[in-house]
């Protein structure tokens, strides 16, 4: 009897050690490949392999051998790269569209790019040329036809913010202390340390008067007047007294609240009326009738408009669903949860994200690799070393 034990022990011995995958589980999880990561687009993944940037597609095959210093996904079929020191913008083909010579740059959006050179910045086509040349302070990504810019001003340290249209021509002039980019054909701006909004055309919609405002949601411009926050509505009466510490935007008829003197959230509706009361520690906005919370002793979960849990607050973290997966956190691992409340992915991860085109990224000892549709870690993902 105890030579068969032994015989069988050695067996479950040999077996442990040709299996890898099976010995990590039970002491220590596989080693990933990347140092660094992103989720598929289109069939091409970012990853870092000693310190540069490549694409692999999903067989895990380089499409592109890590050459690269920084790398950004594909933005109007061009992605921004950095290579010996400079950024330039690589096609489909992984060939360079527009050679790297820039200092810093954006990737590019509605077809135009952000670019900087000896410290200035300016616009480029797709084909490289300038709609702008390198004569601007800085300058961001278009938005809604806009391009946000600070002009360089005698005097002014931080420069004056205006917006450009796609003809490079300066639509809205460059007036204001501080500006954000374009939401639904409004512009919130700072001038003379009071807020407002602008249309697309640079006309007011609400001249600057707030120490802050909020953009146009549901119908609803929140305000801060002397320390307190406040809604008014599209006619810009005030629908709802400035009383808040802090507001959120209206989402689906909600928006979050915090009382002058209190630490709690709570929600109300359009009218300033109460619907759920302040017992968050921390709420976020509502979307497709979920909206995450935490209560005061950490944990979090998801409610519906009324208040009521659709997932318990038992988890250390937990996102919004994605389909019918959440991110959640359970101690110091991650996973994904179903909306019944089963894991789909067990809590073993530093780091997970949402599965995007049949793979799932993931993060363990500081490094990066993929699950694949049936939840296992192909070959392709695993270190060389494993």
């Amino acid at each position: 009897m105890k030579i068969r034990i032994t015989i069988l022990c050695i067996l479950s011995s040999i077996v442990t050690f040709c299996n890898p995958l099976l010995s990590q589980e039970d002491s220590n999880p596989p080693q990933l490949k990347f140092e660094y990561a992103e989720s598929f687009h289109d069939g091409r993944a970012i990853v870092r392999l000693k310190g540069k940037y490549g694409f692999i597609d999903t067989s895990g095959e380089f499409l592109v051998e890590p050459k690269f210093e920084y790398l950004e996904k594909f933005q109007n079929d061009l992605a921004l790269a950095k290579f010996r020191g400079k950024y330039g913008y690589i096609d489909k083909n992984f060939i360079w569209k527009i050679q790297p010579k820039f200092d810093l740059a954006r990737s590019f959006s509605e077809d135009f790019a952000a670019v900087s050179s000896k410290k200035q910045w300016g616009y480029i086509k797709k084909d490289g040329t300038f709609l702008v040349d390198p004569i601007l302070k800085e300058a961001y990504s278009f938005r809604e036809g806009r391009g946000r810019i600070v002009a360089f001003e005698d005097g002014i340290p931080m420069g004056k913010t205006g917006y450009i249209n796609k003809e490079g021509n300066l639509k809205i002039p460059a007036d204001f202390d501080f500006g954000f980019d374009f939401e639904n054909g409004i512009a919130r701006v700072e001038k003379e340390g009071k807020y407002g909004l602008l249309d697309l055309d640079g006309r007011w919609i609400l001249k600057p008067q707030f120490y802050d405002v909020e953009n146009f949601s549901e119908k609803r411009i929140g305000f801060i007047k002397e320390n307190f926050w406040g809604f008014m509505d599209e006619k810009k009466s005030i629908v709802i007294k400035e009383k808040f510490w802090e507001v959120g935007k209206f989402s689906e008829g909600l928006a979050r609240f915090k009382e002058a003197g209190e630490v709690l959230w709570g929600y109300m509706d359009p009218e300033g009326k109460e619907i759920i009361a302040p017992k968050f520690k921390i709420a976020g906005h509502f979307q497709n009738g979920k909206a995450k919370i935490r209560l005061e002793n950490g944990k979090e979960g998801l409610i519906n408009p009324k208040g009521e849990f659709i997932v318990k607050a038992e988890y250390d973290f937990l996102s919004l669903p994605q389909g019918e997966l959440m991110i959640a956190k359970k101690g110091t691992d991650y996973g994904l949860l179903k909306s019944n409340g089963d894991w789909y992915v067990e809590p073993k991860w530093e780091r997970i994200v949402h599965p995007r085109e049949k793979f799932t990224l993931v993060q363990q000892n500081g490094f990066y690799g993929y699950l694949n549709s049936d939840l296992e870690i192909p070959d392709w993902s695993l270190s060389d070393n494993q």
